[in-house]
């Protein structure tokens, strides 16, 4: 019985250590190609993962939205860290700025990754903050 046990233990630790993980770092939401005239600009989502070409789509949800905005992902989306060679990011366009925060200036938005097997695999609340993401950008507020 001890020694089932101890398999049952040992299957169960190598399965969860080869599942996918998501996030070890903070996902990061990114604004590129911003225009100041048109106050807008294309968004992009970077998350770590383990393993690449496990994850079916994200989705953002918040109250600006009406539904859900939906990414796909495909294995292109995957690369790896410029620095150590060996860190895999997905990285993908979500929309442009305005799509996303409607004329609010900031929102909360529920980040879900999902498998490919269609199941949640990550949740997380980020704050979209307008002001901040063009300053990081580089751009000005008017």
């Amino acid at each position: 019985m001890k020694t089932m046990l101890m398999i049952l233990c040992g299957l169960a630790i190598c399965y969860h250590s080869s599942a996918q993980t998501v996030g070890r770092k903070a996902p990061k939401l990114t604004l590129k190609d911003y225009n100041p005239s048109k106050e807008d600009g294309n968004l992009q989502f970077e998350v770590d993962v383990r393993m690449a070409d496990c994850i079916s789509y994200i989705e953002l949800k918040n109250e600006a939205t009406k539904k859900p905005v939906k990414v796909e992902v495909n294995e292109n989306d995957y690369y790896l860290d410029e620095e150590n060679g060996r860190d895999i990011y997905l990285r993908l366009e979500v929309g442009t700025l305005k799509e996303l925060l409607r004329k609010k200036e900031s929102l909360p938005t529920a980040l879900t990754i999902f498998s490919k097997s269609g199941k949640p695999i990550y949740t997380n609340q980020l704050s979209i903050s307008k002001s901040d993401l063009i300053h990081l950008a580089g751009g000005n507020l008017h």
